[in-house]
């Protein structure tokens, strides 16, 4: 995100909690004057930690609390100071709520998995990371580790599942 106009406050963010962002400024300067920069976030409950390199800033989220925050960039010289603020509004973070471990019955050749309704993406993937839905559902043929991902807005989230092959015990009659 490039905070280049200094003159007016930018528009609004929407980023999940626990995310990591970089922000920037136009870092121009000319032959005479130095600029040095100051980043923060304006709201006291925030929890998380801002690494800044002169124009270029890193936050981390971590657990803040959803809510409206700001980012305020301070730009000064020896001819002044120049304030710039942008909105972030940090929503929750996406939780899935898929089981851990599915049962593939022998007598069937596949089953079906859906993951939560509601979201803008989806993609599933096998260990391989190939990709092999990018529906709510998949169909699973055989076992192994998967993946889901899902994203809603600019947040996004993954979860593992394990399909396992059922075993029956072998009857052995005297």
């Amino acid at each position: 995100l490039l905070l280049s106009l200094w003159s007016k406050l930018l528009g609004q963010q929407m980023i999940c909690q626990n995310s990591v962002h970089q922000y920037s400024v136009d870092g121009t300067e000319n032959h005479f004057e130095k600029y040095n920069y100051e980043w923060k976030i304006i709201e006291s409950d925030f929890k998380g930690s801002i690494i800044q390199k002169q124009n270029k800033v890193t936050v981390d989220w971590k657990d803040s609390d959803k809510g409206d925050y700001t980012l305020l960039v301070t730009k000064s010289s020896s001819c002044g100071t120049i304030n710039q603020e942008l909105s972030i509004k940090l929503m929750d973070k996406i939780n899935l709520k898929l089981e851990p471990i599915y049962y593939l019955c022998p007598d069937y050749k596949s089953m079906n998995i859906s993951a939560p309704s509601g979201f803008d993406s989806y993609k599933w993937t096998n260990l391989n990371g190939q990709i092999i839905s990018t529906n709510q559902d998949v169909n699973i043929t055989e076992e192994g580790k998967y993946y889901v991902q899902v994203t809603s807005g600019s947040c996004v989230t993954r979860q593992e599942i394990d399909v396992l092959l059922v075993k029956f015990p072998t009857l052995i009659v005297n």
